[in-house]
């Protein structure tokens, strides 16, 4: 019997069109900065000489950035609607990832982890929390599994992807793969966001 409505809750979560649309969304977007997370220390190194050591500061300085400024970001992001701050929050990943290719040295890194971090401070609890606020009370823990379970399909295509467009294209190439994964993730969130406001407007007129 459990079973049966563990398999009837995730079965309601599938039907959710517009939901399982945004889990993909995101999932296809969280490549770009996925990318960043694990190829940007490998690609600094072999073809720049960015040795660990110092490398090491750039993510220190995620860690610090998520520390210091995530309540400063959210005090401004919680003023508007979730969607559209999803899909700025995507596009400033993006921006992130491909800014990689424009990057020579120890500096330029660091600058793209930046950009990168305002992404992740402006998505992250942003996505969570209007994954939380759509879900039924019943399937909360359901609707949030599902949208983890994107990210973990984007940190395993992750490495795949940057991995082929590294050996068949070009080593910068991997950047513009990001970036152009991250902006078809950010328009097709704002897509998104007008079909629901579209919606909800007719169920408003009826």
């Amino acid at each position: 019997m459990e079973e049966a409505r563990t398999t009837n809750g995730y079965l309601r979560v599938f039907k959710d069109k517009g939901y399982m649309a945004f889990v993909v969304l995101v999932s296809i977007g969280l490549i770009a900065p996925t990318m960043l997370w694990i190829l940007m220390p490998v690609y600094a190194k072999m073809n720049f000489g960015i040795p660990e050591a110092l490398y090491g500061w750039i993510p220190t300085t995620n860690a610090l950035m998520c520390v210091f400024i995530q309540y400063s970001v959210t005090r401004v992001t919680r003023r508007h609607k979730t969607l559209p701050v999803a899909a700025a929050g995507m596009l400033i990943y993006a921006a992130g990832a491909g800014s990689v290719a424009l990057m020579s040295g120890f500096w330029g890194f660091w600058l793209s982890m930046v950009i990168l971090t305002f992404g992740e401070l402006t998505l992250v609890p942003t996505a969570s929390k209007y994954v939380a606020d759509l879900a039924p009370a019943d399937l909360r823990g359901r609707y949030m599994s599902i949208y983890w379970l994107g990210w973990g399909l984007a940190r395993t295509l992750s490495p795949l992807i940057g991995g082929f467009i590294n050996d068949n294209i070009a080593p910068r190439a991997i950047w513009m793969g990001g970036l152009t994964l991250g902006l078809a993730s950010a328009f097709g969130l704002y897509l998104l966001n007008r079909i629901s406001k579209s919606r909800a407007t007719l169920r408003a007129g009826i």
